[in-house]
């Protein structure tokens, strides 16, 4: 992952090989998100990072780029799925509370278990408040979450999900680069932004398992959030409704003699969006509240795909891939109140249609018995985000972001190292840049498509056990550490030539050496490092490089109970975590930075039955 995380705001930046390198931290785009293989992004392209709920997952599977294709993505970094946890598969009962500097507390409970007669059920609960390391930054949040199944028998599984959550936040603004280095929790402007969302979604998924080790998955779902955005300049109701259903079969058999596995699958999704924009009114007390309302604007949209893989053996060790993927997505625009004619938006009424057709051609080599080595040649689209009815209008008219993706990559294992190697290379056509405009947090922005842009990068993941039989027989270091390099250009544009994309660092990588008692105890640093951020694409003005020394330690028992202390930022640099892009910067300090955190410590326990 080339990014993650926003430091003292809200919201996570999640961008894999540089997707959604230089939009707003959250909602994000480029990625498909899953939850048990349904769709977890809007029929929109957005996901809100927000209301991903990592309290109620069992494991996260990561596809990237092409190796996505077989869970129906082609978005340029891939897609990520979240594997919830069920009746089978969770522990009866876990209680944890954590505790941190700047009032953090997260309690936290699950439950779950077989319940008899082809009955399951999970639920947990999770609650966070945090005054954050920024000034008048505080956050709430409520994660509801729980689960059904029925197994008819043990070929069929009926599964129904329900999500309740709950996002209250004030969003300090960005500062200066030369505040950041003076000092990073301040507020200067003294002004935070309430925002906030109720989140509900309910899953109905039904699984088939076939002869011949065959599968049928197909499942419906219903989201509904409530955004509210207060500001100065106005406040902003934005009522997102989405829908949807998909469906993946799995089929193993043969092909000219030879074993040969096909994946097909697909998706229909509706969304229903509607903004409401009031004024701000002042007040006795020189305060804001909701004036009158200014304009409302509906907004549907129409996301259908359709995917197929298939997967010869060629040999006992070699698999030839290939496969496609059909995408249409289509959005109607209505402006209901407050339209004002003009020659840039002559109507109050728009829709805009895209279709991409995207094919990938791929091997797998099991080249011995611990290494298997990786190829792929793929296309990948993302469609535009029309955020409003006068993106429509926009001249020259905004049109989908395509990259062809050369990758090659081996993973593996043996007895003492386990990695994880990946060499991508990627032509992008459009590239889809966002820039917000002023007011700064107004929901504005300014969209265009780039020319020609190159995406060029390593993955590197690594993990190895050093045996010490130090201090007692069987103790030992485990060493890991990731890095990527994240080099994102421009293609010889006329105005900007070769100069980097904005948003995202050169190089991070993470590193840790953990001490490993066979009672259960660890202890060991960890750091985080990161190269200068550039903030506009000029390269005029950038975020400084940082390194972060972080230590934890812990004790697990493997049945009942844990302990731990994390220590963070612990030498307390001043740093930025993430920026907000803008055109040209002019190589003059501006409020584009997102501070990291400063020095924390968070400790807890939990209990598991």
């Amino acid at each position: 992952m080339g990014d993650s995380g926003a430091g003292a705001t809200s919201g996570s930046r999640i961008s894999i090989r540089g997707s959604d390198i230089n939009s707003f931290i959250s909602p994000m785009r480029g990625l498909k998100i899953l939850r048990d293989g349904l769709p977890y992004t809007n029929a929109n392209g957005f996901t809100d990072t927000e209301s991903l709920n990592f309290y109620a997952v069992d494991h996260i599977n990561v596809y990237r780029g092409a190796s996505a294709l077989e869970y129906g993505s082609s978005n340029l970094g891939g897609a990520i799925d979240f594997i919830t946890p069920t009746g089978y598969t969770a522990d009866r009962l876990k209680v944890g509370m954590t505790y941190g500097t700047n009032g953090y507390v997260r309690p936290s409970i699950s439950a779950g278990g077989v319940l008899g007669k082809g009955f399951d059920a999970f639920g947990s609960f999770s609650y966070i408040d945090t005054n954050t390391t920024r000034e008048l930054n505080d956050q709430e949040q409520i994660f509801g979450y729980g689960n059904i199944g029925y197994r008819w028998n043990e070929n069929h599984e009926t599964r129904f999900s329900v999500d309740i959550q709950n996002h209250n936040y004030l969003a300090a603004n960005p500062i200066t680069k030369q505040q950041v280095s003076d000092n990073p929790q301040q507020n200067p402007d003294g002004t935070t932004l309430p925002q906030g969302f109720p989140v509900y979604r309910v899953d109905l998924r039904h699984s088939v398992k076939l002869a011949d080790g065959d599968r049928f998955d197909i499942g419906a779902y219903y989201f509904d959030k409530d955004f509210t955005f207060s500001f100065p300049f106005g406040f902003f109701r934005d009522s997102w409704q989405d829908a949807g259903f998909s469906w993946r079969h799995e089929i193993n058999g043969g092909l000219f003699g030879l074993k040969n596995k096909v994946v097909w699958g697909g998706l229909n999704q509706w969304m229903w969006i509607k903004d409401r924009n009031f004024a701000a009114a002042a007040t006795p007390g020189g305060g804001f509240q909701r004036g009158v309302l200014l304009n409302q604007e509906r907004d549907n949209w129409t996301n259908v795909e359709a995917y197929l893989e298939d997967q010869l053996s060629l040999t006992d060790t070699f698999t030839l891939v290939v496969g496609g993927q059909i995408n249409y997505r289509k959005v109607d625009y209505e402006r209901v109140i407050g339209f004002v004619p003009s020659p840039a938006r002559p109507s109050n009424q728009a829709d805009q249609d895209f279709f991409n057709f995207n094919p990938k051609l791929g091997f797998t080599w099991q080249a011995t018995e611990e290494a298997q080595l990786y190829g792929n040649l793929s296309r990948s689209a993302e469609p535009p985000p029309l955020g409003n009815l006068s993106d429509v209008f926009l001249k020259p008219a905004r049109t989908s972001q395509t990259a062809s993706t050369v990758e090659i990559g081996t993973r593996g294992q043996t007895d003492w190292l386990k990695w994880d190697f990946a060499f991508y290379h990627a032509w992008l056509n459009d590239e889809i840049l966002v820039i917000p405009t002023p007011p700064f947090g107004s929901g504005d922005f300014t969209t265009a498509n780039a020319g020609k842009t190159q995406h060029t990068g390593i993955e590197l993941a690594l993990e190895s056990t050093v045996p010490l039989d130090v201090i007692t027989s069987g103790d030992q270091i485990r060493l890991s550490g990731n890095y990527t390099w994240n080099n994102f250009h421009f293609d010889s544009d006329k105005r900007l030539g070769d100069n980097r994309l904005p948003g995202i660092p050169e190089h991070i990588a993470r590193v840790e050496a953990l001490y490993q008692h066979p009672s259960g105890f660890y202890i060991g640093p960890n750091a985080q490092i990161a190269s200068l951020n550039w903030v506009d694409f000029t390269n005029t003005l950038a975020a400084r490089p940082y390194a972060l020394l972080n230590a934890r330690m812990g004790w697990d028992d493997g049945k009942h109970w844990k302990v731990f202390v994390d220590g963070r930022n612990l030498t307390n640099e001043y740093y930025t975590a993430s920026v907000f892009i803008t055109g040209n910067a002019n190589g003059l300090d501006a409020a584009q930075f997102n501070p990291g955190a400063t020095r924390s410590v968070f400790g807890g326990f939990e209990y598991r039955y």
